[in-house]
């Protein structure tokens, strides 16, 4: 994985250069440390995307036989 984050530390350059050399350095357990937040987050916006789907439409609109 290659990160480059932009803008970081109200634009100083030294401190978001060494931010984004330790992200790429170390992805792996960065990763490993945020995939379970990351999980649930990407489950909330597909469960809110879904519930206004079967808010609007009926179930037999949405499964025809």
């Amino acid at each position: 994985m290659s990160i480059k984050l932009t803008n970081l530390f109200n634009g100083d350059p030294a401190l978001g250069s060494n931010l984004n050399e330790f992200l790429n350095q170390n992805w792996n357990e960065v990763w490993t440390e945020l995939q379970p937040s990351i999980h649930v987050a990407i489950a909330e916006v597909v469960k809110s995307i879904l519930q206004t789907l079967f808010k609007r439409f009926a179930y037999d609109d949405l499964y025809e036989d």
